[in-house]
């Protein structure tokens, strides 16, 4: 069995074709939240940046969605073994049949981002990061329709997938709000990009994250930080 705790609630993994990963913790650590949000996790996989949320979120809930049915049921069992069940409803549907007249204050995601790489021989880990299943103007289009006034559209790419994910919400009329460089290490090239868009216009900030010191040996101050709230070893 394969489990990843963290300090609040743990993910049951063993059949995932995809494990916890870094993108999802610093994304799920570095959303802004007030605690009341109404959020959609589109892609939930094994249900970590749901139960991320769901944790910091005394007041509000989270829909998780997942088209997968091996994930989901994953997923589905990772909310019930959690105490933020009561916050947490997972629905085994892909996006693009996903009807409601709801609105979001938040949406999350780690998407799918390969667009014309070579597809694993997993199926199911194939189809969770091809944009064959979901496409960027999909989730830029539904998030545009299902947010609220105020709502904001958070993502974690690599950053060419980061750019053309931006040119096409900037298109839509999204404006980015925040956004978070990461790297491996202090001097290192910048690998990821979580984006904050958010349908309003105002100030923009930038920030950076390095995941491990200098010499890439140990966790660096600003990560163990980040995610103090999450990971047990901090």
């Amino acid at each position: 069995m394969s489990v990843f705790h963290f300090k609040q609630f743990s993910i049951d993994q063993t059949d995932a074709p995809f494990k916890v990963g870094t993108d999802s913790v610093i994304l799920g650590s570095w959303v802004s939240l007030t605690g009341d949000e109404t959020v959609l996790d589109i892609g939930t996989g094994t249900g970590v940046l749901a139960l991320m949320v769901a944790q910091r979120i005394a007041m509000g809930h989270v829909l998780a969605i997942e088209p997968e049915r091996e994930a989901f049921l994953i997923a589905e069992q990772n909310f019930i073994n959690s105490e933020f069940k009561n916050r947490l409803v997972a629905v085994n549907e892909p996006l693009q049949k996903i009807v409601t007249s709801s609105k979001f204050d938040m949406i999350i995601s780690n998407p799918p981002y390969f667009i014309d790489s070579t597809k694993k021989a997993h199926p199911s880990a194939s189809r969770a990061r091809h944009t064959v299943a979901l496409t960027f103007s999909e989730i830029i289009e539904f998030g545009f329709h299902h947010l609220t006034e105020s709502g904001r559209l958070n993502v974690v790419l690599p950053v060419n997938e980061a750019k053309i994910f931006e040119e096409e919400a900037l298109q839509r009329g999204f404006y980015k709000s925040r956004e978070l460089l990461v790297s491996s290490f202090e001097g290192s090239v910048v690998k990821r990009k979580c984006t904050e868009y958010a349908l309003e216009k105002g100030a923009f900030v930038e920030e950076q994250l390095h995941i491990r010191d200098r010499e890439g040996n140990v966790y660096s101050e600003e990560y163990r930080a980040l995610t103090k709230e999450y990971h047990t070893r901090f």
